[in-house]
């Protein structure tokens, strides 16, 4: 295998001086298809052992920290996904494609630094989002496993599709939708 289908050229442009992170060399690794690499996370996402696939961007630090080092070959022990502070907010570099896993735990870590949190504890495979309008609060619950879910809407609201007020733990059929307005108790 010639080094031309293995490495390629990396140029962070803007990005670098946000990141605080250069690409040694201007040059990343292609990961052959079927392989992966390792990747430890630090402290910040509990120190969990993953994998990542297609590129593996040799990174140097340049006043950024790293979140994740790579575990394996030749670039063992250096960055593979970084962050710096920049302005109100940070900067996030992520040199790889890390497993979902990975990429879960790195949004929700991300999310919970921000203050972020979702609308309702959804089950796997329900997608729940929160939309403000003049007429009240929207909730879309979108199942989008093709088995029955359940969920608890809390206190609930009133269902867009059959006008009926819901409350609690509510079934979703499989690929099912719910619409439902936020009401307060008085209501």
């Amino acid at each position: 295998m010639s080094d031309d289908l293995h490495v390629y050229s990396l140029t962070l442009g803007p990005l670098q001086a946000n990141c605080f992170v250069v690409a040694r060399g201007e040059r990343a690794l292609v990961i052959d298809p079927g392989d992966e690499a390792s990747i430890v996370w630090g402290d910040e996402l509990g120190g969990m052992a993953a994998s990542a696939g297609v590129w593996a961007d040799v990174l140097e630090l340049r006043g950024a920290e790293s979140l994740a080092l790579y575990g394996d070959d030749y670039y063992r022990g250096r960055p593979a996904v970084t962050v710096n502070d920049f302005g109100q907010g940070k900067a996030v570099y992520v040199g790889t494609v890390p497993d979902e896993r990975s990429v879960e735990a790195l949004v929700g870590w991300l999310c919970e630094w921000r203050g972020i949190s979702p609308p309702l504890a959804a089950p796997e495979g329900v997608e729940v989002t929160e939309r403000e309008s003049a007429d009240g609060d929207l909730l879309f619950i979108l199942n989008g496993a093709g088995v029955e879910r359940r969920i608890d809407v809390a206190e609930g609201g009133v269902d867009l599709m059959d006008g009926q007020r819901v409350r609690g733990e509510i079934a979703l059929p499989p690929w099912g939708v719910r619409i439902l307005r936020r009401v307060s108790d008085e209501a």
